[in-house]
C-alpha cells in the first residue's frame, strides 16, 4: 500500500477493502452472506468517478452523508448509492448518481476543498428502503 495516500487509485482502494476483509475473516462468520462491507463491495460494487457538484446543487452539511445523499436523490429522482469513498481515508459514505451520468458520483457532502484524488466504489439502493432505514436512525443501509 502506498504511504502517500494522495497517490491512491481505485486498485489501492480495492486492495484496502480486501485487506479489511482478510482481517475480518480471522473470526469464523460462516453463517453470514457477506463478511463485511468490503466483501459486499468487492462482489457487487461499481466504481464511480468524482466530479464537482453540478450547477444548482449546493453542498450539504458534513457528517450527514447518508441523509444528504438520500434527500438529494429523492428531490432530483437520482439513484442513492452507498459504499466506500476515499477522500483522505477510506470511509463508509453515500452519494448520488444521475441516471444520465451513470459513472459519476454526485457527492453533496464533501465540498471542493480537497484537491486530492477522490475514489468511490458502491452500489445503488432503493430509495424507499434507504429512507426507511435512515428514518429509523441507522447510518446507512
Amino acid at each position: 500500500m502506498k504511504s502517500n495516500k494522495s497517490e491512491w487509485n481505485i486498485h489501492d482502494l480495492k486492495r484496502y477493502l480486501l485487506e479489511d476483509l482478510v482481517r475480518f475473516c480471522k473470526v469464523n462468520f460462516a453463517s453470514l452472506r457477506y463478511l463485511g462491507i468490503g466483501d459486499f463491495l468487492l462482489q457487487h460494487g461499481k466504481e464511480y468517478l468524482y466530479r464537482p457538484l453540478p450547477k444548482g446543487i449546493k453542498k450539504m452539511p458534513r457528517g450527514r452523508c447518508f441523509y444528504n445523499a438520500w434527500m438529494l436523490a429523492v428531490r432530483k429522482k437520482w439513484h442513492y448509492v452507498e459504499g466506500m469513498a476515499f477522500n483522505v481515508v477510506p470511509l463508509h459514505h453515500a452519494w448520488c448518481v444521475d441516471p444520465e451520468l451513470p459513472n459519476v458520483a454526485i457527492d453533496p457532502t464533501w465540498d471542493g476543498s480537497w484537491d486530492g484524488q477522490r475514489l468511490y466504489i458502491g452500489t445503488a439502493f432503493d430509495l424507499i428502503l434507504a429512507g426507511k432505514v435512515l428514518l429509523r436512525g441507522s447510518l446507512g443501509v
